[in-house]
C-alpha cells in the first residue's frame, strides 16, 4: 500500500469520529435539564371583545396554546387563569374582557348567580324585563342597541266589529340590552309525569330581556302588555336616531292596499212618552230585515187570507153545526 492511500484513510477514519463526536454532543445538549424546550399549555382566551354582564358561549372561546414565559410576558397572572373551557361556558362575566385576553377567576359571577341590575343602570334609567322568544329577537346579546315593535292583536266588539285593528308601530328606539337570561332546559326521562317520560323535559321558556329605559317608556310597556307581541330589532352601534320617537303605523290593509273594513252601522233609540212614564228602546240595525227582502215576503203572502170559521153547539145538545162564517174585509191596493 502506498503512502498516499494509507494517508487518506487515515484522513477518513479520523472525520469519522470528529462527525461521531459532534453527534453526540448535540443529543446529550438537548438531554441536559436546563436545555428542555418549555411546557406549552392550551389556554382559552376570548374570540371577540365581551361585555360585562354577558353569558359566556362556546363560540366566545378560542384555545391557544402557550408556554409560562408567554403568559408572563403578556402580563397574565397564572394563578387566575381559567383553563378548562367547562368551567367558563354558561357563567355570566363580571367585568368585560377584550380580545385575546384570558377568563380570570375574579372576572366572573359565581355559578348558578347573575349580576345586580341596579349596578348596570345609569342614573335616569329604569330596568324592564321582557320574555321574548329567541324567533322574535330573544337571542340578543347584552350591551346591543335594539328598537321595541308592538303588533297589537285585533280585539272584536259585540257586533262582529274589529275595535283595534291589528297594528304595528315601533314602540321604543335605541333601547340598550343590560342582560339576557337564557333558562336552561332540565331533562326529566326519570319523572314519573308521562308528559316529559320521553321527550327528555319541558319545553324552554323565553329567554328574559333586560332593557334600560326611561320612566315614561316603562308606562309605555306596561300599558301594552297583554294586548299584543313585542318583538326587539338590533340596531347598529352608536347609530343616531332618525325618526325620534315618530313612528309610522303599518296596517296588513295599507300593506296589502285593501279598503279598510266600513264602520258599523250604530244603533239608533227611539222614546215612548206613555202619560208621565218614559221610555227608551234601543234597536240594533244588524237585526231587521232589508227592506228588499221585505216586498219579497210582500209579494209571496197571498191577497186574501184565509177565512176563519167558529162553530157553536146547537140548543138541543145533539147536533153541532157551522152556524156563522166571517170573511175578513180586504183592502185592494
Amino acid at each position: 500500500m502506498s503512502t498516499g492511500t494509507m494517508s487518506i484513510a487515515i484522513m477518513a477514519i479520523l472525520t469519522g469520529l470528529v462527525g461521531a463526536y459532534v453527534f453526540r454532543t448535540v443529543l446529550m445538549e438537548d438531554q441536559l435539564p436546563g436545555k428542555r424546550s418549555p411546557t406549552r399549555m392550551t389556554v382559552p382566551l376570548a374570540n371577540i371583545d365581551l361585555p360585562a354582564g354577558r353569558t359566556v358561549s362556546f363560540g366566545d372561546i378560542v384555545m391557544m396554546p402557550m408556554s409560562s414565559a408567554e403568559m408572563k410576558e403578556q402580563n397574565m397572572p397564572i394563578s387566575l387563569v381559567m383553563m378548562e373551557p367547562s368551567q367558563i361556558i354558561g357563567r355570566t362575566l363580571r367585568t368585560s374582557i377584550e380580545q385575546g385576553r384570558p377568563f380570570l377567576t375574579t372576572g366572573m359571577y359565581l355559578d348558578g348567580t347573575k349580576p345586580d341590575v341596579a349596578e348596570l343602570l345609569k342614573p335616569g334609567f329604569r330596568a324592564v324585563h321582557l320574555q321574548i322568544p329567541d324567533s322574535r329577537g330573544g337571542n340578543v346579546r347584552a350591551g346591543s342597541t335594539v328598537d321595541v315593535l308592538f303588533r297589537a292583536e285585533p280585539d272584536k266588539v259585540g257586533d262582529g266589529s274589529w275595535k283595534f285593528p291589528e297594528t304595528t308601530l315601533t314602540l321604543l328606539e335605541g333601547a340598550e340590552v343590560l342582560l339576557v337570561e337564557t333558562p336552561k332546559a332540565s331533562a326529566r326521562r326519570d319523572s314519573f309525569d308521562v308528559r316529559y317520560r320521553n321527550t327528555g323535559g319541558p319545553p324552554p321558556k323565553s329567554p328574559t330581556v333586560v332593557l334600560a329605559v326611561t320612566p315614561r317608556q316603562a308606562s309605555v310597556l306596561q300599558t301594552v302588555e297583554g294586548r299584543g307581541q313585542l318583538s326587539l330589532v338590533t340596531r347598529a352601534q352608536g347609530e343616531t336616531l332618525i325618526t325620534s320617537g315618530q313612528s309610522q303605523r303599518v296596517t296588513l290593509e295599507s300593506l296589502l292596499g285593501l279598503a279598510p273594513p266600513p264602520e258599523p252601522e250604530q244603533p239608533f233609540s227611539t222614546e215612548i212618552y206613555r202619560r208621565g212614564d218614559r221610555q227608551q228602546l234601543d234597536f240594533d240595525r244588524s237585526s231587521f230585515i232589508p227592506d228588499q227582502q221585505k216586498r219579497k215576503q210582500a209579494a209571496i203572502a197571498p191577497l186574501y187570507p184565509p177565512v176563519r170559521s167558529t162553530y157553536r153547539p146547537s140548543n138541543t145538545g145533539i147536533t153541532a153545526g157551522l152556524l156563522d162564517t166571517t170573511q175578513d174585509k180586504v183592502t185592494r191596493p
